[in-house]
């Protein structure tokens, strides 16, 4: 899955982590797959409350080390019972890991690469986010927020409804969760 993958800046989520959370609206369906971003395919969870993106640049390895493979960082999964074994057969010694450039909190998806290092609320807040630059999860995951009856009052909403008013060039008003999707399935980035 991440083999593969152009070292993209623009891949990189949003926050202080290897993954961007986005709030869910109800109605959101369970599930875990993948999505494309461009040709790049990254993890994708949908849980009651929340939306799981993840970065397409962090790896768990088969050697007991995550890797950003961004910076080219490693660091001990610390989640894996069989790490030390798998770093030892792969490195030689335990030693030998911590030559490589080395972030300790990498394993729990804390981003070592100080890039988007800002939350996509603040930057949409703030008018410095374009919604051409998130990949189509993002769109149908703020879209929702256009569903329920506080939508023209919601500050969220309304906030939501301009960006995709720009992006679409459309007034504000034609801007409806209806729409939105329609115009997703247009440019059809399917979340496999």
């Amino acid at each position: 899955m991440h083999g593969d993958t152009p070292l993209d800046e623009s891949l990189i989520p949003f926050g202080d982590f290897c993954y961007s959370l986005l709030a869910n609206r109800p109605g959101s369906i369970p599930g875990e797959g993948l999505y494309l971003h461009g040709e790049t395919r990254c993890k994708m969870y949908v849980g009651s409350n929340t939306t799981y993106l993840s970065c397409p640049h962090w790896e768990r390895t088969d050697h007991g080390v995550v890797l950003c493979r961004f910076t080219g960082k490693i660091s001990p999964d610390e989640w894996d019972d069989h790490a030390h074994e798998k770093i030892v057969a792969h490195f030689g010694s335990y030693e030998a890991m911590y030559k490589h450039p080395f972030d300790g909190y990498l394993y729990d998806e804390l981003k070592c690469c100080g890039i988007r290092t800002d939350a996509i609320e603040d930057l949409a807040e703030e008018g410095q986010i374009r919604l051409d630059t998130l990949p189509l999860p993002f769109h149908e995951v703020m879209a929702r927020w256009l569903t329920f009856p506080d939508a023209e009052t919601d500050a969220t909403s309304k906030m939501i409804r301009a960006l995709f008013a720009h992006h679409y060039r459309v007034p504000t008003e034609k801007v409806t969760y209806t729409y939105v999707m329609n115009e997703i399935m247009k440019s059809e980035q399917p979340i496999r």
